[in-house]
C-alpha cells in the first residue's frame, strides 16, 4: 500500500508497477485503472493535442476521459470529484511511480536501457538522413500554410532508434505498442535525449576556438565529437599539442604543396612603381 496526493486529495494505492492494474481509494470512493499502453497514449495525444497561439496544448480533460473510459469507477459524481479523478488518471498516464524522480535515463556503452527489472531496450542515435526523411514526411505544405505533425515525427524517431526490446519473462518479442506508461516514459526520454540533447550539451556552448579544436581532432583521428568529450583532458591536450607540432613542421601540407614564405610587413620599397636608390652599396665592375 502506498499513498500519493494529487491536487490535494489523498489516494491509497495498491501499486505494483504500471504494467499491472491499479486500485486507488480516496474519500471519493474506489477507482481501478488498467495499464495504459504506448499505442493508446499516442492515439489519445493525437486526438487531444491541438495547436494554439503559444504552441501545442494538451486538452487534459479529453485525454483523461479517454483513459477513464475503460476504468472501473465507484466515485462521487459532482464536478469536483470529476476533476480530482482526472488528476489521478493523468498521474497514471505520466508513468512516474510514487516517490520516483522524473529522471532522464542514459543507455550504457552498448545502447542498452533498463526499463524495469525484466525489460530492456537497445537504442541508437538515428542518422542525419533518417532525421531528414522523418521531418519531410511529417511536413504538410500547401499554398496557404505549412503544418508539421510532431507526433508522427516522434513515432518515426522511436521506430528508427529502438533496435530491440527484450522481456526476460516472455517467450515472445516485446512490442513497442504494448509498453506501459512507466516504460514508455523512460524510453521516450532516453531516445529524445540521445538525439535532441538539451542545453546541457557541452558542445552547444563551446567557443569558436574550442569548437575548432574539437573538429581538428575529429578530422585528424576519425573520431566523433562524443569520443573527444569522453577522452581524458590531459590526453586531448597532448593530442592538440602534437597536431600543432606536426602542422608547423610540415608547411607544404598547409599551403597546397608550396613552401610558405615567412610573412613580413610590406615597405614602400615593395610597391611595384617605387624607384629605389641605394647609397653606399658595393661598386659593380662593367662587363
Amino acid at each position: 500500500m502506498q499513498t500519493i496526493f494529487v491536487d490535494g486529495l489523498r489516494w491509497e494505492l495498491d501499486f505494483a508497477g504500471f504494467a499491472t492494474s491499479l486500485r486507488a481509494r480516496s474519500e471519493l470512493g474506489e477507482l481501478r485503472l488498467r495499464p495504459w499502453s504506448c499505442a493508446e497514449h499516442f492515439g489519445a495525444l493525437r486526438r487531444n493535442l491541438k495547436m494554439a497561439e503559444r504552441g501545442l496544448e494538451l486538452d487534459g480533460h479529453g485525454y483523461a476521459d479517454e483513459l477513464l473510459a475503460s476504468a472501473t469507477i465507484e466515485r462521487r459524481t459532482d464536478e469536483r470529484g470529476e476533476s480530482l479523478v482526472r488528476g489521478l488518471a493523468l498521474w497514471w498516464a505520466a508513468g512516474v511511480a510514487p516517490g520516483e524522480r522524473d529522471r532522464a535515463p542514459r543507455p550504457d556503452a552498448e545502447g542498452w536501457l533498463a526499463l524495469d527489472h525484466d525489460r530492456s531496450a537497445r537504442v541508437r542515435a538515428w542518422t542525419w538522413g533518417e532525421r531528414l526523411l522523418a521531418q519531410r514526411a511529417q511536413l504538410n505544405e500547401d499554398e496557404d500554410q505549412r503544418d508539421f505533425d510532431p507526433l508522427g515525427y516522434l513515432e518515426a524517431l522511436l521506430r528508427a532508434c529502438v533496435v530491440e526490446l527484450v522481456d526476460r519473462r516472455a517467450a515472445e518479442p516485446l512490442e513497442l505498442e504494448s509498453l506501459d506508461p512507466g516504460a514508455t516514459r523512460l524510453l521516450l526520454r532516453a531516445v529524445t535525449e540521445l538525439n535532441h540533447p538539451d542545453d546541457d550539451d557541452p558542445l552547444a556552448r563551446l567557443s569558436p576556438a574550442l569548437a575548432g579544436a574539437v573538429l581538428r581532432l575529429c578530422a585528424a583521428l576519425g573520431w566523433t565529437p562524443e569520443r573527444v568529450l569522453a577522452t581524458p583532458a590531459i590526453e586531448v591536450q597532448r593530442l592538440l599539442g602534437l597536431l600543432d607540432r606536426v602542422e608547423v613542421g610540415r608547411p607544404a601540407a598547409r599551403s597546397g604543396g608550396r613552401p610558405r614564405v615567412a610573412s613580413r610587413r610590406r615597405r614602400i620599397a615593395d610597391h611595384p612603381d617605387a624607384i629605389v636608390i641605394e647609397f653606399g652599396g658595393p661598386e659593380r665592375s662593367s662587363p
